[in-house]
């Protein structure tokens, strides 16, 4: 742990994220190895959004892989409800309404229904 945060702080002076973030991600992953899931999330959190908004993609996906491990399922679901329901397609490719379940067009970013964000 303590070599982690070494080359956390040293990339952190180095001004390059994507050190920073897989030396956070690296801590988590013990931290909860360790059976310390609170103190670990946090930092799982700042690795990940540190790799998305500089670009780091497949690095985004690999520490978003610990994040989910570290979230207490609850909290999951909790996440999902606050996200709404889930846009499914027609077999044509059209988007269905989650909400009054109809067929709406192409690329609308509204049901022209009943005008639920899509």
């Amino acid at each position: 742990m303590a070599l982690c945060k070494d080359q956390e702080r040293l990339c952190r002076e180095m001004g390059d994220p994507k050190g920073v973030a897989i030396s956070l991600a690296d801590q988590a992953n013990l931290l909860g190895q360790m059976g310390r899931p609170g103190e670990a999330l946090p930092l799982v959190e700042e690795a990940h959004r540190l790799a998305t908004e500089h670009g780091y993609a497949a690095l985004a996906e690999h520490i978003k892989v610990i994040l989910v491990s570290l979230r207490d399922p609850h909290e999951e679901k909790m996440i999902k409800e606050k996200e709404g329901p889930k846009v499914t397609f027609s077999a044509s490719g059209n988007p269905i309404c989650p909400v009054c379940k109809l067929e709406s067009s192409k690329g609308a970013g509204f049901c022209k229904w009943c005008k639920a964000p899509l």
